[in-house]
């Protein structure tokens, strides 16, 4: 029931996305699509092994899956938001000087 439930969430996510680039309200870099598909499989990966060695009773391990695959997960989902605001902080001003941070 549980990967019923993520899949529908994540049909819909995929769904709103294509169609808010379709309408031109979002734009979405080939990076961006290629984090975000590593991210959700990451993510996707750590709950299939949190939950099933939880259910052998093997809480270290499952806290160590937790922090093995969930963090980098996490992080490559937070790079997605964060490069385009560091490549905004960057662009040239009109005279051709680059923006320092």
């Amino acid at each position: 029931m549980l990967w019923l439930f993520l899949g529908i969430v994540i049909g819909f996510i995929l769904s709103f996305v294509i169609l808010k680039v379709k309408a031109g309200q979002l734009s979405v870099k080939w990076y961006q699509w290629v984090l975000a598909s590593v991210s959700v499989v990451l993510l996707l990966l750590t709950i299939e092994n949190y939950l099933g060695l939880k259910m052998e009773l093997e809480t270290y391990a499952s806290n160590f899956v937790l922090l093995a695959m969930g963090l980098p997960a996490v992080v490559l989902g937070a790079l997605i938001w964060i490069i385009p605001l560091i490549a905004k902080k960057r662009k040239p001003t009109s005279d051709g000087q680059k923006l320092t941070a």
